[in-house]
């Protein structure tokens, strides 16, 4: 999980999102580690703005993880909703855990990387949270969510 937030921090774009695939094996465990992550338009060094699938073999199933880069609640579950490019908005339901929202099991990371891979833009939005996260001018997605896909088929625990 530290490498997905190191390959974040140092993913600075000042005027579009970006679209990362990582794919790492630790040297002595073994342990799997797949993210597939959109930065926000306005991510940066010091404050990561981040939607993205994951999953590794340490976890039972794949998640969506959702970090705006400032969410302090004592809530449990928070509402977002997603809206890509003119489409209709959905919502999904989040877990927050340490202060980021997590959604466990395949139906929103596959719901997620769907719309993705449709898309040229989105927005997300957490409900009691001021403001709208702009995912803009990613473009073409399509290698690198089949690249997660690919790679997550071979975690018995994670396919999709």
């Amino acid at each position: 999980m530290e490498k997905f937030f190191i390959a974040l921090i140092l993913s600075f774009n000042l005027y579009a999102s970006e679209v990362l695939f990582i794919n790492e094996t630790d040297e002595f465990t073994d342990e799997v580690e797949l993210v597939l992550a959109v930065t926000s338009d306005d991510s940066n060094t010091i404050i990561s703005k981040v939607v993205g699938a994951y999953c590794t073999t340490g976890i039972d199933e794949p998640y969506l993880l959702f970090n705006n880069g400032g969410l302090y609640t004592i809530d449990n579950y928070r509402t977002a909703t997603f809206r890509f490019d003119k489409n209709e908005p959905y919502e999904q339901k989040f877990r927050v855990i340490n202060n980021q929202l997590i959604a466990l099991g395949k139906d929103p990371v596959n719901r997620f990387l769907n719309n993705l891979e449709k898309s040229e833009s989105f927005v997300a939005k957490i409900e009691k949270v001021k403001g709208v996260l702009r995912f803009s001018k990613y473009g073409e997605v399509d290698s690198k969510v089949k690249n997660f896909r690919t790679a997550i088929s071979e975690l018995s625990k994670c396919n999709l």
